[in-house]
Order: C-alpha cells, then structure tokens, then sequence
C-alpha cells in the first residue's frame, strides 16, 4: 500500500440538524446511521433515551425517564423528503460500557432487506413478540428485518457471563455476504464459526462474516500479548470494496507495550512512542490478511475512525491526534490540540 498524502482539519464544535422529520428526549448516547434502501428510501438505526416521536405519527418510548433509564434502539424508514413509512422499537437496554466504542451500524441488500449491530444488556424485544435474555454485561448481537421492518433472524454473540462484547461496525459485499466486527473482552465469544479467545484483561478486535439466511461464514481475531494489562485494540469502521475484500480501521495501545496480531501480520506498539496507534486492515473475502499498517505519532494518541473506498484503487482514512503523525514516509503533521486528519493511499 501506497500513501499518497495526509492533511489536517483543525478541529471544531458544531451542532446539525438533520431535517425536521423526529424529535425526541435526548441524551448524550444518542447515535444515529443510515443507508440507502433504494433510490426513494432511507433506513434509520439509532438508540435513544426517553421518547421518539416521528412525523407519521408513531411514538416510541416513554417521556419520563428515571435514574436506571438506559437508551434504547429504533429502526425505521423514511422516503427522501423525510416522510416515515414506518418504525420499529426494539426493546431493551443498548450497553453502556464506557471502555468500548458505543457501536451500532446500519447496512442492506438489493432486496431491501435490513441488517443492523449494535449490543444489548439483560434483555432485547424484536417487533414486540420474541425476548432474548443476555446478563448484565454487554452482548454483540446482529439482526436482519425485510423490507416493511419484520423481524427475520438475529445473531447474538455467545459468551461467558461477564464477557463485554461490542459490534460497532459491519458492511455487506456483491455476493450479499456481512462483514462486521467489533470489540470484546473478559472472555471468549462465538458467532458460530469458532470460538475467539480472549487476552487477559486487554481488550480484542473481532471480524465475523455470515449470509443473508443468518449462516456463519468466519470468525476471527485482532489480537495480541502485551507487558501487563491494559494494552487494547478496538475497531471503529469497516468498508468492502466490489471484489469482497475488506478494509478496518481502528487503534491499538495504551499503558503498556504490546502487539497487535493479525493472522501472521504484526504490529507492535511501545509505551515510550505512543499512547494510542491507528491501525488499517486489509482482508481478503475468505478472511486472511493481506496486510496491516499503523498510523503513528510521538506521545500522541492516533485513533483511525473512518474508511472511504473510491471507485478507483485509492481510499481516504480519517480520524483524531493530538500530537504529531506520521504514515509511509509522508511529511509529519503536528497539532497543538486533539485536531482531525485524512489520510490518501491505495488500495492494493
């Protein structure tokens, strides 16, 4: 892989306002995506706190909330002048886990069909009818809806009480296959394929693929042993490209020196270099890598957030630092603050 040239963004608050089309009580944890169904069509995911009132009318949720009120998730659809078709509420406490990415994501097929990811704790309610029970930890968990929001199947992540366990990101290939991953630790955790091991108390990456019937396809691991606990890996975005390989993107480090292992490739992370590295994963459409690079900086904390794929053999990686940076021989860049970067290399 090739890099081509890295910029900064200086860094700003702002607020948006996304069309006029709900409104609701807010909380901080309020996270929203959404794909495109067809030509007219919008999916919304999102989780959100108290109550959700939609321009059709539909009302989810409860106005009053009380010390214990967790957020919880919505899936709807709406045309694109913001008119909403319908909604869905689907139950329960989404995780509140300040150690990992609060992760939910949004994807769908040529069909219209819905998949979303996210994570649950204690129980989770799909179209008002089926209940899951997890435990109080946080449970990963994938879920499929037709076209009218019907529930068809899920896929949660099997694990040992007090495993924490995060989907955060996923996309869907040409062959109509989901490619996710997400983070975990505390224990082991299986999506079928597999059982991922976990590495003492650091936190781990995984990636797991399955069909549109709810099928396994792989699972597998970011992983690494560290020089005491604390050294973690977590992942914030995940892209295929038309031949069905996969690009992740995420970070690596933290108080300790340690590795960060993907099949035999291999990054190392040192706790006199960095707080925090950013990492980009290449995968093939059977899951092996095919090569694994690190964006670095000197005491500074790099987290990779975002991959765009062009149509082109080129792709863009954004995210934060808050000291210097530095990728594949590119002139560094310094910020006086946290401040945002993209980052232009090729694919191959």
């Amino acid at each position: 892989q090739k890099a081509m040239c890295m910029i900064k963004i200086k860094s700003l608050s702002f607020f948006f306002i996304l069309m006029s089309c709900l409104s609701s009580a807010l909380g901080q944890e309020d996270e929203i995506k959404i794909c495109e169904l067809a030509p007219n069509k919008i999916a919304v995911f999102g989780k959100f706190y108290g109550q959700l009132i939609f321009n059709n009318g539909d009302t989810l949720g409860e106005y009053v909330l009380t010390d214990e009120s967790r957020p919880s998730h919505f899936l709807a659809v709406c045309d694109t002048q913001g008119n909403f078709l319908w909604t869905n509420h689907i139950k329960g406490s989404t995780s509140d886990w300040g150690g990992l990415a609060y992760g939910l994501d949004i994807t769908s097929d040529e069909h219209q069909n819905i998949y979303i990811c996210s994570s649950f704790e204690d129980s989770i309610r799909f179209n008002d009818t089926t209940i899951f029970y997890g435990d109080q930890a946080s449970t990963a968990f994938f879920a499929k809806f037709d076209s009218l929001g019907r529930f068809k199947w899920w896929i949660p992540s099997t694990e040992a009480a007090g495993t924490i366990s995060e989907a955060i990101t996923m996309d869907i290939d040409a062959s109509g296959n989901i490619i996710a991953a997400g983070s975990y630790w505390y224990g082991d955790v299986s999506f079928g394929s597999g059982l991922l091991s976990h590495n003492s108390y650091n936190y781990s990456v995984f990636i797991t693929s399955f069909d549109t019937l709810g099928n396994s396809n792989l699972s597998k691991q970011m992983d690494g042993g560290g020089s005491g606990n604390g050294t973690h890996h977590n992942v914030y975005d995940l892209q295929v490209n038309d031949a069905g390989d996969f690009y992740v993107c995420g970070y690596f480090g933290g108080s300790f020196s340690g590795a960060l292992n993907y099949d035999d490739l291999s990054l190392w992370h040192s706790e006199s270099t960095a707080d925090y590295r950013g990492f980009i994963l290449k995968g093939d459409t059977l899951g092996n890598g095919m090569w694994l690079s690190a964006i670095e900086g000197n005491n500074s904390t790099v987290i990779a957030t975002d991959v765009t794929l062009t149509n082109t053999d080129q792709m863009y990686i954004s995210g934060t630092f808050d000291n210097d940076l530095t990728f594949g021989g590119l002139p560094g860049i310094f910020a006086s603050q946290k401040d945002h970067f993209i980052l232009s290399m090729d694919t191959t």
